[in-house]
């Protein structure tokens, strides 16, 4: 699949589950984005990019995730990385702190 996001060209989105409600974008030049945008699912206060940003730039420092920058938008969270263990790590803290279900998949709800 080769898509445009950011103007850049984009050739793989991988793990869509694994990181599931957020993306993961592989990019031509091997670099990664994880992006989040679907903010119905998360909980009232962290809905838009800029707020989630500022708690993930709280967990970077607490959790010293290393190599990760940002570029998010109102309507999109935005972080990006070479390091896609860094990318993991952040995204299933995010995912616990943000998301209305505390991040558990809601397939496997009885």
């Amino acid at each position: 699949m080769n898509i445009k996001f950011k103007g850049k060209s984009v050739y793989n989105i991988s793990n869509i589950f694994k990181y599931d409600p957020f993306a993961l974008i592989i990019h031509e030049d091997s670099s990664k984005s994880l992006i989040f945008n679907n903010f119905e699912l998360a909980r009232f206060w962290y809905r838009n990019g800029y707020i989630i940003e500022n708690v993930a730039k709280k967990i970077i420092v607490k959790k010293d995730i290393k190599d990760v920058d940002f570029d998010s938008e109102l309507e999109m969270f935005c972080v990006f990385s070479d390091n896609e263990s860094s990318l993991e790590i952040l995204c299933d803290i995010l995912k616990k702190k943000i998301l209305k279900n505390g991040g558990k998949n809601e397939q496997n709800k009885n």
